[in-house]
């Protein structure tokens, strides 16, 4: 029997939970970790909660399954989240594929406001804004995909879909995490050069013929760090990009406001600096 790792990811009410339990049923899939299961009722912190558990137990499972597949249902609306299961199913030695619930948005969002744990129509709108539907063709470690849009009539193509799935070379993820790293490195050197001129702009006339020279240089510096930090942390493994361009932004934005405290001495200016910082 094959050893993997499935996720299975859509919108909350693609009807992600029913394909789950069908699969299960039928014996195609040995284990069901599902988010519905970890969350009585829905909350932000829950569902942050229930999201970490997720990983927890699939880790748990993953020590000692043996021969299984297990599957992930969770919405898993950023591509970084599936990578992240993806390098936990490498590191056990198991195959990971990804079964995209692909339904018309209104027909999930109608769903999910009947469910009995239902995601808040307000949350459900920012996820599907935010869900990067799987890409084989830019993402190697997503070659095994499938894209499911209609459950009955797929099971039997869906269950020969798991049963020849196949660990996904170790020399292919490794250029994708490279090509990852450099595109990161990149977003980083755009987004502190904005908050630097945004810094800048803010400033009057008098402050940035004194100071912009200081700036510059503090940028200079705070990317410096935030790059080596980058290159030898395993951050990208466990944190969305998203999350760590705001983290390094919040940083850098601490980073000038104490650059410039020490170099102007000056409350007033200080002052105007503070104000501009917390307008971005």
């Amino acid at each position: 029997m094959v050893q993997a790792v499935v996720v299975v990811c859509g919108l909350p009410g693609s009807g992600k939970t029913t394909l789950a339990r069908t699969l299960y049923s039928r014996g195609i899939i040995n284990t069901v970790i599902g988010l519905d299961e970890l969350m009585e009722s829905f909350s932000p912190e829950r569902w942050k909660s229930a999201r970490k558990s997720l990983l927890v137990a699939l880790r748990e499972t993953l020590s000692k399954a043996a021969d299984s597949v297990i599957l992930l249902d969770d919405v898993h609306e950023y591509r970084s989240m599936r990578y992240r299961v993806f390098k936990i199913a490498q590191a056990a030695g198991f195959a990971f594929g990804v079964i995209h619930c692909h339904v018309d948005p209104e027909t999930c969002r109608a769903r999910n406001l009947e469910r009995s744990v239902s995601v808040p129509d307000s949350v459900w709108s920012r996820l599907q804004s935010r869900f990067e539907p799987p890409d084989s063709l830019r993402f190697l470690w997503e070659i095994n995909f499938y894209c499911l849009s209609c459950e009955a009539e797929e099971i039997p193509r869906i269950k020969s879909f798991i049963e020849h799935l196949q660990v996904v070379p170790l020399a292919l993820t490794l250029s994708e995490e490279k090509a990852a790293a450099e595109s990161l490195v990149h977003k980083l050197d755009l987004k502190t050069r904005q908050v630097l001129k945004k810094v800048v702009s803010d400033l009057c006339l008098h402050c940035k013929r004194l100071y912009s020279s200081t700036l510059v240089i503090a940028r200079r510096k705070a990317f410096e760090e935030f790059k080596a930090v980058l290159i030898v942390s395993d951050w990208m493994k466990r944190l969305d990009e998203e999350l760590i361009l705001n983290c390094c932004e919040d940083i850098f934005k601490t980073a000038l406001s104490s650059t410039m405290l020490e170099e102007f001495g000056n409350e007033e200016i200080a002052d105007k600096l503070m104000t501009a910082l917390t307008k971005i």
